[in-house]
């Protein structure tokens, strides 16, 4: 059996091919189309997976999109209602921004690859997460925890999978934890703290936990925090970290050779 899966419409988004229950290749969006974590519908991952296999969409068995769309723009119209008057601001763009291409998948997906809709299919958030992990681990057995921003509705869920003896797996999710309690949104308020920006930025502030935290810790001028302090090198104010001993300086990647981060 060949399957397609597919990312899109949020950050990175993706596609990987999966044969006869073994992951096949997998690439995202942005290391083709060369913009940092493109989000677009990934077109050309998907063709360079078919190109990879040597097989047309009419061959693909099944092809499924990370999560459910309309489940989705339920909890965020559901929230979003729930909160009004508070959120009539944020209202308008919330909905413009589901109601563009997210609710539209199956259409897109049919329309690109030319495949009957019957064939496109829609799991959960978390269970591609969990399937991304064990799936692509080598072991038979184990127990998944996931956890992120949010899904659906599941912020956290906690479950298990198996391969059997005939090669295919099963993942089952058996407890979760719901929107609006999320550990990953609690991450991505202290990225924005320290001033980085959420869904992008996140590494900075996983380095920031093992660094000097003195050139890290946010500096208040009239009540607003500056920006992290820019490259010494190139005057970059992302992708950069700590180098130089007992005198730190702020360096972005780009201008040092990968060695000297070993």
């Amino acid at each position: 059996m060949k399957i397609l899966g597919i990312s899109a419409h949020y950050h990175d988004s993706a596609a990987a091919l999966v044969v006869d229950g073994v992951p096949v290749c997998a690439v995202q969006e942005e290391r083709l189309s060369r913009r940092k974590n493109d989000a677009s519908f990934p077109v050309n991952a998907i063709d360079w997976c078919l190109e990879r296999a040597g097989i047309d969409p009419a061959d693909l068995d099944a092809i499924v999109f990370y999560e459910r769309s309309m489940l989705k723009f339920e909890r965020i119209l559901t929230c979003t209602l729930r909160a009004f008057p508070r959120s009539w601001r944020s209202f308008p763009n919330a909905i413009n921004n589901t109601l563009g291409e997210k609710v539209w998948v199956r259409g897109i997906i049919s329309s690109h690859l030319g495949v009957p809709r019957r064939k496109i299919f829609f799991t959960d958030h978390h269970a591609s997460h969990a399937a991304a992990a064990f799936v692509t681990a080598p072991t038979l057995r184990a127990a998944i925890l996931t956890a992120d921003g949010v899904g659906e509705w599941a912020t956290l869920t906690v479950g298990r999978g198996e391969r059997r003896a005939d090669g295919s797996t099963d993942i089952a999710l058996d407890r979760e934890i719901r929107f609006p309690h999320s550990l990953g949104m609690l991450y991505s308020t202290f990225t924005a703290y320290l001033g980085f920006a959420v869904n992008e930025d996140d590494c900075s502030a996983r380095r920031a936990a093992r660094t000097n935290l003195s050139i890290w810790r946010p500096q208040r001028e009239g009540g607003l925090r500056t920006a992290p302090p820019a490259c010494s090198g190139c005057s970059r104010t992302r992708c950069w970290t700590s180098r130089g001993g007992s005198a730190m300086r702020a360096v972005c990647r780009i201008c040092v050779s990968p060695a000297a981060w070993r």
